[in-house]
């Protein structure tokens, strides 16, 4: 997790690897062997696996870069706090009036020149900040709901336990991000934001 640091980094690493899971980085994979349950890497490598998840390759749908709307990240520059498409991230020069992005299409530089996670903790703030802004502008009101950059989420950790991580994204000179311990406390505090996933998608 670089954004994070790495003491955060090393946090993550030590929960995964303390259930023995082996943790990989900067390493490509050639192929899967589902026979014997092995991930082949580049370079002769292997590890074994009990549980497999692909995520496949995450970038802008074609109509949009065909658009012209994304930078070289992949992906729109949109300002950090109006959810607005922009032309210049170091000088939030917005272009584009009345166009709004949010969720996994944007890309938000923070003040540590990393770019925002993508999230849907974070989408869910912002699809409030642009609706709430719309509703402004649709009354003749001015926009004036902004997106914070604070964030949270649950780490399963299996037993029962779970470690609440939380973060303001948008803290200079850097993100400033906490976890805690694993818990039984925290494990039920995730139940509870997995009741809020449910109005994502019913």
């Amino acid at each position: 997790m670089p954004v994070a640091g790495p003491e955060i980094g090393n946090m993550l690493r030590n929960m995964i690897e303390g259930r023995n899971i082996k943790y990989y980085p900067e390493h490509k994979v050639e192929r899967i062997d589902g026979a014997s349950r092995k991930i082949l890497f580049q370079g002769g490598k292997e590890a074994g696996y009990d549980l497999l998840i692909g995520v496949p390759l995450h970038r802008a749908p074609r109509v949009v870069v065909e658009a012209g709307l994304t930078n070289s990240t992949g992906y729109i520059p949109t300002h950090p706090q109006t959810m607005r498409v922009i032309a210049n991230a170091e000088e939030l020069e917005t272009r584009l009036p009345g166009v709004y992005v949010l969720g996994d299409i944007t890309t938000i530089l923070l003040l540590n020149l990393k770019l925002l996670p993508k999230a849907g903790v974070f989408a869910e703030e912002q699809a409030s900040t642009v609706a709430n802004n719309i509703a402004a502008e649709i009354r003749g009101e001015e926009p004036n709901m902004v997106f914070d950059g604070k964030g949270i989420c649950y780490i399963e950790t299996g037993d029962g336990m779970a470690a609440a991580g939380s973060g303001e994204f948008y803290a200079y000179p850097a993100p400033r991000i906490s976890i805690d311990l694993p818990s039984a406390e925290g494990h039920r505090a995730k139940e509870e934001f997995e009741k809020l996933l449910r109005t994502w998608f019913v």
